[in-house]
C-alpha cells in the first residue's frame, strides 16, 4: 500500500466507525453565525466537539447565555447516549450484543426500537438499497479492520445471503429485536447519526431556546431563525474539491444529509471506489459523487441519502418524489464522463442545477 493509499485508508477507517452503513456527511458549515453573538434579543452560542466518529457543531440561540450553554451540554449528552446504544464497535451497545455470535436476539431501548423501525421503513421505500443488515458485507470488504479486502465473487454470493432487512424482526411492544440467521449482523451507521442530531435538536427545543442548528459531520437539522428575517443556510460540499463548497443552500426543510465519496474511498486496480457498498449487489457504488436529501427529520434524511446513493438517478428521484416534504440533489458522472445534476420537483425553482453542472464540469 503506497502513502496515498494509506492516507485514504486512514480517512476511511476514521469515518467508518460511524459511517460503515454508507453515510459520509457533507461537511456542511453554518453560515453567518459567530461563536458568541449577543444582541438585545438574546445570545447565540456555537460549540464544536468530537462525537459519533466526527465533529458535532451545535449552534443555539436563547435569552440567557448560561441557559443556552446548559442545554448545549445536555444536547451533547444525548448524542453520547445514542452513540453508546447504537455503535457497532462499543461492547456495551445493543447493536454489539445483537451481533455477538450465538445471540441474535436482544432487548431494545425505546430509542433503538424507533431507529430500527425507521430503518426498515426506509428499506422498504428504497427497495433494499438501504439495509441495516449489511454489516456482513462491510466486514467482508474489510471496513471494520485495518486492511481492505476485495472479495471474490463466491465470497460475495455467500455473504449476500445474510443481507436482507426482512430477516430482522423488531417487536417494539415487547422491546426486542432478532435476526433470522445466526451469522447475520446489523450496522446502524447509515441512520443513527441522523437520529442523534434529531435527539439533540429536541433537547434544545424542549429547553425553550428560540433557534438552533446541529451539524454532525454533515447530518444537519435546524429550527427557528438565526436572526430576524434570516433562514439557516448550509454549505453543500464540492464533490471534487475536498476543501471547497459547491454552493450555499437554504434549509427549505428542517434537515439535510449528504452521502458522498469525496473523502472516504479506496483505489483498486486504478479505479477510485466509494466506501458506500450497495447492499443489493454487494459492491462499491461507482459514478455517483454525492446525494443530498432534505426532509423534516435528520434520521430520515440520513437513511434516504444512503439508500438513494445506491440507486440510479431516475430511481432515486422517483423514490423521493413519492414522499411528502422530501427533496433530493443527485450528482453523478454520466456515461460520457461529464457530471450531471438532477433535482426533485420541489427544488426545480430553488436550486440552479445547470449552474451546479457548469461549475462541476469546469473542475474536471
Amino acid at each position: 500500500m503506497n502513502s496515498e493509499d494509506k492516507q485514504n485508508d486512514l480517512t476511511r477507517r476514521s469515518f467508518l466507525k460511524w459511517t460503515a452503513g454508507g453515510l459520509l456527511g457533507a461537511g456542511a458549515l453554518t453560515a453567518g453565525i459567530r461563536p458568541w453573538e449577543k444582541s438585545a434579543k438574546g445570545v447565540t452560542v456555537s460549540q464544536r466537539r468530537p462525537a459519533m466518529g466526527t465533529f458535532v457543531e451545535i449552534t443555539a440561540r436563547g435569552q440567557k447565555e448560561k441557559k443556552v450553554n446548559d442545554f448545549i451540554d445536555k444536547a451533547y449528552d444525548r448524542i453520547a447516549k445514542v452513540d453508546e446504544t447504537m455503535s457497532v464497535f462499543k461492547g456495551g451497545s445493543r447493536v454489539y450484543r445483537l451481533n455477538e455470535p450465538g445471540t441474535k436476539r436482544t432487548s431494545l431501548t425505546p430509542e433503538m426500537a424507533e431507529v430500527l423501525l425507521e430503518g426498515q421503513k426506509i428499506s422498504r421505500k428504497t427497495g433494499g438499497s438501504f439495509d441495516v443488515t449489511a454489516a456482513p458485507l462491510l466486514d467482508l470488504w474489510g471496513f471494520y479492520g485495518s486492511e481492505l479486502n476485495v472479495p471474490t465473487d463466491k465470497e460475495l454470493e455467500t455473504t449476500l445471503e445474510l443481507v436482507d432487512y426482512r430477516n430482522l424482526s423488531v417487536d417494539a411492544e415487547e422491546g426486542t429485536a432478532s435476526l433470522a440467521d445466526p451469522r447475520a449482523a446489523i450496522d446502524l451507521g447509515g441512520i443513527a447519526k441522523g437520529y442523534g442530531v434529531d435527539q439533540a435538536v429536541e433537547v434544545l427545543k424542549d429547553g425553550g431556546l428560540s433557534a438552533g442548528l446541529v451539524n454532525a459531520g454533515g447530518d444537519i437539522r435546524g429550527f427557528g431563525s438565526p436572526e430576524a428575517g434570516r433562514d439557516w443556510k448550509v454549505g453543500l460540499q464540492h464533490p471534487l474539491k475536498k476543501n471547497d463548497l459547491l454552493s450555499a443552500l437554504k434549509l427549505y426543510l428542517p434537515a439535510v444529509t449528504t452521502s458522498g465519496n469525496y473523502e472516504s474511498f479506496f483505489t483498486y486496480q486504478g479505479s477510485k471506489l466509494a466506501h458506500i457498498i450497495d447492499p443489493v449487489t454487494g459492491r462499491p457504488v461507482e459514478d455517483v459523487l454525492s446525494v443530498s436529501v432534505l426532509t423534516e427529520r435528520a434520521v430520515k434524511a440520513d437513511g434516504l441519502s444512503t439508500g438513494a446513493f445506491s440507486q440510479k438517478p431516475e430511481k432515486a428521484i422517483e423514490t423521493v418524489e413519492k414522499l411528502d416534504d422530501t427533496e433530493i440533489i443527485y450528482i453523478y458522472r454520466s456515461g460520457s464522463g461529464g457530471i450531471n445534476v438532477e433535482v426533485s420537483g420541489g427544488l426545480q425553482d430553488r436550486v440552479d442545477a445547470s449552474s451546479y453542472e457548469s461549475g462541476l464540469n469546469s473542475s474536471l
